[in-house]
C-alpha cells in the first residue's frame, strides 16, 4: 500500500520549490503594466532621447504600437506570463439521435452467454443483447431508436501558476429525452402517459466523475498529480479516457498518484493506482467520522512506469514542414497484485459499507472472513506516432499476463479454489496519407486491429468478461473445460464501426478487422467520411453459428464453424464551427452504417439473417 508519508513528502517539495527566490533573469518584483490587449513580451521603460537636430527615434514620438529599432536590439526584455484566471470552464453539450434496425439480422442466433432463466435447474442460456421487441408473432425484430443528452463541465481551479485544481461533472449523462415523465395514476392499470405533465428529476442527475490536483515544479520539469484522474494512453485502444471524442459513452478514470520527471525531451513517469480497496468502514456511522478501508488484507493495488516521448502539436507540423522525420512513442509497464479478498458470500448479500460485517468478525469463529486470491497480472503497453511528409502512422499494441484462484470452476456445491490463467495479445493501426495539406481537400487512411480470443462459447464483451471460462452443461463433477481468460479487449471507447462492434458485440475482441476510409474537407467547416469494414472471428466458437441454446458448442462436421463476421460500411458529413473538435463552437454530424452479416452468423438453412443498418445524428456545443 502506498504511505501516505510519500504523497505528503512530495506535496512539500513542490510547495518547498515554489517559494524558491526568483532567478537572475526573473522579472522584478514591480513589473510594468501589461498593455490591454495580450502580447508575449513587455518593453522596458525607454531611456531619455540623445540630444539631436535629427527628429526623435523614440516611442514617444511614434505610434503608441511602434517599437524603435534601437529598443528592438535592447537585451533586458522580459518574458510576462498572461494573468492568470482563478477559474477556468470548458466542456460540451451533446445531443444525439439514432435509429437502429435488425439489430439481431432477424436471426434467433446469438453472441453472449446471457442467462434467460437462472432460476431453472439447468440455468438457460440464449438471450440477445437487443431483444425482438418490435412487430407482431414470428415477425418480430431486434429495432430501436431514442434521443439522448449530457453536459460535460470540466472546471479547473488555478490555485497559482503551478497548482490546479481540476473536476468533471457530468449531468444528465445519455439521459434519454422523454424519459421519467410525470404522469399521473389513475388507477387503471395502464399509466395514461398522454396525461404527463412533463419530466422529473433523474436520479443523480449531477455526478461528479473526476476530482484531482496537478502541480508542477522547477520549471515544469517536475509533475506531481493526485487523486481520482483521466486514464489514456496511446490511440485509447486500452486505456481511453473518453475526453478526445463528443460520441464516447464511457469514461475511464483512475484513483492515482503519479509523479513525473522530464528529462532530454522524455517524460518518466511513476505511479501507483488505487485499483480496489473493498468496502469501506464507518465506525461513527454515515453520518459523522471519516470513512475507512474496512480490511487491509483485500486491497488490490498497480504499481506502474512510464516512459514516453510527446512533441507539440506545432512542433510536430514545423519539422513536418522542413522534410523532417518525427517520432513519438511511449511504454507503459504495469504490475497488480491482489493476495486476498473477500469471500463470495459476502457480495452476495453485503454492500459497500463493511462495518456491520467487520464488527460480526471480531467475535464470530466460524466464520470464513476472508478467501485467498493469490493474484497477480503484468501488462505492458507500447505506442508509436510517426510522421513524415504526407504520411502519419499510429499503432498500439499491449499484452496482459497473469493468474488468480477463485471458486467460480468449482463444481456445484464446492467451494474448492482453481486458478484462472490469462493470456491477452491486442493491436491496432492507423495508416493516413494526406493527398492534400493536412486540413484541406482529400485523405486516405487505412485501420487495422486484432484482439486474441478464447475457445468458450460467445465474445465475453463488457459485462460478460468473466463468462469465458467455466463447465460444459454435462460436466458437474471434473475439472473445468475452460480455465482461461484469452479474449483480449478493445476500450469501448475506441470506435472502429457503427454497428457490429460498437452495438452488437460491444467492442473489439476475439477478432480482427481491416477498415479502409477517405475523407475529404470540402471547406467552410464541411468533412465528408466513408469507410468499408470487413471483420472476422479468431475463435469458431465465439461466432452465434456454433453455440446453442445451452451454452454448448453446436458446430460439427455438418455444420463447420466459420470464421466471417460481416462486411460494413459506413459514412458521415461533418460541419464544425471551428478546426478542433474541442475548440469552442458547433459541432454537427449526421452519419448511417450498413452492416451485412457473414457466414459466422449463418444459423443453417432454417433461418435467413437480413442486414442491419442505421440513420444517426449529433449535436455538440463545445466550449
Amino acid at each position: 500500500m502506498l504511505s501516505p508519508a510519500i504523497v505528503a513528502a512530495s506535496l512539500i517539495s513542490i510547495y518547498a520549490a515554489q517559494a524558491e527566490p526568483a532567478s537572475e533573469t526573473a522579472a522584478p518584483p514591480t513589473p510594468p503594466p501589461a498593455p490591454a490587449a495580450p502580447a508575449p513580451v513587455a518593453a522596458p521603460e525607454p531611456p531619455p532621447a540623445p540630444a539631436t537636430d535629427a527628429p526623435s527615434a523614440t516611442p514617444a514620438a511614434k505610434g503608441t504600437n511602434e517599437i524603435s529599432l534601437e529598443e528592438w536590439n535592447r537585451d533586458d526584455w522580459m518574458l510576462l506570463k498572461p494573468q492568470l484566471a482563478l477559474l477556468e470552464l470548458h466542456g460540451n453539450f451533446r445531443v444525439r439521435s439514432g435509429l437502429f434496425r435488425r439489430l439481431d439480422f432477424n436471426s434467433p442466433g446469438v453472441w453472449e452467454s446471457l442467462v434467460i432463466n437462472p432460476s431453472a435447474e439447468v440455468p438457460e442460456y440464449g438471450a440477445a443483447r437487443y431483444p425482438g421487441s418490435s412487430g407482431t408473432g414470428v415477425t418480430r425484430e431486434a429495432s430501436f431508436s431514442g434521443t439522448d443528452m449530457r453536459f460535460v463541465l470540466e472546471p479547473t481551479l488555478n490555485v497559482s501558476s503551478n497548482i490546479q485544481i481540476k473536476m468533471d461533472l457530468e449531468i444528465l449523462e445519455n439521459v434519454v429525452l422523454g424519459s421519467h415523465s410525470l404522469v399521473p395514476d389513475y388507477h387503471g392499470g395502464t399509466p395514461l402517459n398522454l396525461m404527463s405533465s412533463g419530466q422529473g428529476h433523474a436520479k443523480d442527475a449531477i455526478s461528479v466523475s473526476r476530482l484531482y490536483a496537478h502541480m508542477t515544479a522547477l520549471n515544469d520539469q517536475l509533475d506531481v498529480r493526485v487523486g481520482r484522474m483521466p486514464n489514456h494512453w496511446g490511440l485509447g485502444m486500452l486505456f481511453n479516457s473518453g475526453d478526445h471524442c463528443l460520441d464516447c459513452d464511457y469514461l475511464n478514470s483512475t484513483d492515482r498518484f503519479s509523479l513525473g520527471l522530464r528529462i532530454a525531451d522524455h517524460v518518466f513517469v511513476g505511479a501507483f493506482d488505487w485499483l480496489s480497496n473493498g468496502p469501506t468502514l464507518s465506525p461513527f456511522g454515515d453520518s459523522t467520522g471519516q470513512a475507512l478501508d474496512a480490511f487491509t488484507w483485500d486491497d488490490a493495488s498497480q504499481w506502474s512506469m512510464q516512459v514516453l516521448r510527446i512533441d507539440h502539436p506545432e512542433d510536430i507540423r514545423d519539422h513536418v514542414n522542413q522534410g523532417e522525420f518525427v517520432s513519438n512513442y511511449g511504454l507503459w509497464a504495469m504490475m497488480r497484485k491482489q493476495a486476498r479478498d473477500l469471500p463470495a458470500s459476502y457480495y452476495e448479500t453485503q454492500g459497500d459499507d463493511a462495518t456491520d460485517y467487520a464488527r460480526t468478525l471480531t467475535s464470530a469463529v466460524d466464520i470464513e472472513g476472508e478467501e485467498r486470491r493469490d493474484g497477480a497480472f503484468y501488462i505492458a503497453d507500447g505506442f508509436a506516432h510517426l510522421y513524415h511528409g504526407a504520411w502519419e502512422l499510429k499503432a498500439e499494441a499491449a499484452i496482459i499476463y497473469g493468474s488468480f484462484v477463485d471458486n467460480g470452476l468449482s463444481a456445484e456445491g464446492s467451494s474448492e479454489l482453481l486458478e484462472t490463467t490469462a493470456t491477452q495479445i491486442g493491436g491496432a493501426v492507423e495508416l493516413l496519407y494526406h493527398i492534400d495539406p493536412p486540413g484541406e481537400g482529400a485523405q486516405f487512411g487505412l485501420k487495422g486491429g486484432a484482439a486474441s480470443g478464447d475457445s468458450w462459447v460467445g465474445f465475453g464483451a463488457l459485462d460478460q468478461a468473466g463468462s469465458q471460462r467455466g463447465r460444459l452443461g454435462s460436466n458437474v463433477d471434473n475439472d473445468p473445460d475452460d480455465a482461461t481468460l484469452n479474449n483480449f479487449q478493445f476500450n469501448p471507447n475506441y470506435h472502429v464501426d457503427l454497428l457490429l462492434f460498437r452495438r452488437l458485440i460491444g467492442t473489439v475482441t476475439d477478432a480482427w478487422y481491416a477498415r479502409p476510409e477517405f475523407s475529404y474537407h470540402f471547406g467552410g467547416g464541411i468533412e465528408g467520411k466513408f469507410a468499408a469494414i470487413y471483420s472476422q472471428a479468431m475463435e469458431v466458437n465465439s461466432t452465434a453459428r456454433c453455440w446453442d441454446s445451452s451454452g454448448n458448442p453446436s458446430c460439427d462436421a455438418d455444420k463447420p464453424g466459420q470464421l466471417p463476421l460481416g462486411l460494413e460500411f459506413d459514412g458521415e458529413l461533418t460541419y464544425s464551427s471551428t478546426p478542433s473538435a474541442h475548440g469552442g463552437g458547433i459541432h454537427a454530424t449526421v452519419a448511417g452504417g450498413l452492416l451485412f452479416p457473414l457466414g459466422g452468423f449463418d444459423m443453417g438453412e432454417a433461418f435467413e439473417t437480413s442486414f442491419a443498418w442505421t440513420l444517426q445524428t449529433r449535436l455538440a456545443i463545445t466550449f
